[in-house]
């Protein structure tokens, strides 16, 4: 899955709970929250769960990337799936890219991908052709200010709908301006 859209838009937060609704062990309520799979994903301790970040100022190598899918082909340690979570691709050098054509032209299928990106033309259009997009969009005032209030309790709703607005319905981006004012 390429999982693509703004910085704040949530991609992260939908890999993580697609991998917890994956690795979990509870069959009738997934993802439940509490078994060990759920709590082991929340601490980024899953042995099932690859995650791999680009740093802010720097990119994916192909040395990181071909030492992770060395791992693909091996069985899971505790779930009938791997799930390995890639994220901010469109930092991804081109001989990163190209490495993992491979795997994703052929994966095993005990191995799920999600492939996060804040721009999709930073993909090679071999790996986006790979792939199921999943687009996420800026959600409505009624829903950011319903998350926000659970968030931020005691902030008055126009503080609330003031930084809804600033950050253009993005849920991270509003929580990055409702701790910058509260700061301040």
């Amino acid at each position: 899955y390429i999982i693509e859209g703004q910085s704040g838009i949530g991609k992260k937060t939908f890999a993580f709970f697609a991998a917890k609704t994956i690795l979990c062990k509870d069959k009738n309520n997934r993802p439940c929250g509490k078994c060990s799979s759920c709590q082991k994903v929340d601490q980024l301790s899953h042995p099932d769960l690859q995650y791999l970040s680009a740093s802010e100022s720097g990119s994916f190598k192909v040395e990181s990337v071909r030492e992770l899918i060395k791992t693909v082909y091996y069985l899971p340690n505790e779930s009938d799936k791997k799930v390995y979570i890639f994220d901010m691709a469109q930092k991804m050098t081109l001989s990163a890219q190209n490495a993992m054509l491979k795997i994703f032209e052929e994966p095993p299928s005990s191995a799920v991908f999600f492939i996060l990106t804040e721009k999709r033309d930073a993909l090679l259009t071999t790996v986006l052709s790979r792939g199921q997009m999943i687009a996420l969009q800026p959600i409505d005032e009624k829903d950011i200010l319903s998350f926000l209030s659970e968030k931020y309790p005691k902030k008055s709703i126009e503080e609330l709908k003031t930084s809804a607005e600033i950050a253009g319905y993005i849920p991270g981006a509003a929580v990055a301006c409702m701790d910058k004012t509260s700061l301040s």
